[in-house]
């Protein structure tokens, strides 16, 4: 819920961004999304400073990582009212102590 409607996919991977046509292209796919899946490539994710995009990116991973184990059970998964989920997302948005904290955490482990 922490990311719901900030993802996005871009399925048409180019290469390195070598060029600034490419950045542009990235940026129209992102839109106003946080995430950006990348077709045959991997993830990236934008954020108005360090210390959130690596805690939402570790996050993120995780969620990833607990959808497919969730999915590999053949099982029918069961969505979370849309309304709870924008809650959820809002109020984690508005709480981001916990990401400067990690994030110091991490920095004075290296």
């Amino acid at each position: 819920m922490r990311f719901h409607a900030c993802v996005a996919v871009d399925p048409n991977y180019n290469g390195l961004a070598l060029d600034t046509s490419e950045d542009e292209r990235i940026a129209r796919a992102m839109q106003a999304a946080d995430f950006v899946f990348f077709g045959n490539h991997g993830v990236v994710v934008c954020g108005a400073r360090m210390a959130w995009a690596y805690g939402d990116l570790y996050y993120f991973k995780r969620a990833c990582a607990a959808q497919v184990l969730a999915q590999s059970t053949g099982r029918p998964l069961v969505p979370v009212v849309r309304v709870i989920a924008e809650c959820v997302a809002q109020q984690t948005l508005g709480e981001r102590l916990q990401s400067e904290l990690f994030f110091e955490a991490l920095r004075r482990t290296v």
